[in-house]
């Protein structure tokens, strides 16, 4: 059993059944062809649609990563500025009783408050 050429085309390409067979109507395979292209251009549509969204959306992500970036970077100065002004206030031992002594206050308030705040709900 050899295969020939049309038979191993014929799931690719259809059933290989020629216009000039007269069990075949001309104008039913010119509308079959029809409705396949215009199947095809629907596809084709949205798929350039959705290639369309993907672009846009990987660009409106990149100009976020962008300002993300920039805005990370204001706050990594910031940041290295307060550090140096850390290392200045722990240089001095009368600036870093005082800083404590400010944080130790801080933390009693803090807990205080908390206390307060629990009794209130109890109560």
């Amino acid at each position: 059993m050899t295969t020939t050429a049309r038979d191993r085309r014929s799931p690719l390409f259809g059933s290989g059944v020629s216009a000039a067979d007269p069990r075949v109507d001309p104008e039913s395979l010119e509308r079959d062809n029809d409705r396949d292209i215009d199947s095809l251009a629907d596809k084709t549509s949205f798929l350039r649609q959705m290639t369309n969204n993907i672009n846009s959306e990987v660009s409106n992500q990149n100009r976020t990563l962008d300002n993300l970036g920039s805005s990370m970077g204001g706050v990594q100065i910031g940041l290295g500025a307060a550090v140096t002004r850390f290392k200045r206030v722990f240089e001095d031992p009368k600036k870093k009783r005082n800083f404590i002594l400010v944080v130790s206050i801080t933390a009693a308030l803090f807990f205080l408050y908390l206390l307060v705040n629990h009794a209130r709900k109890q109560g």
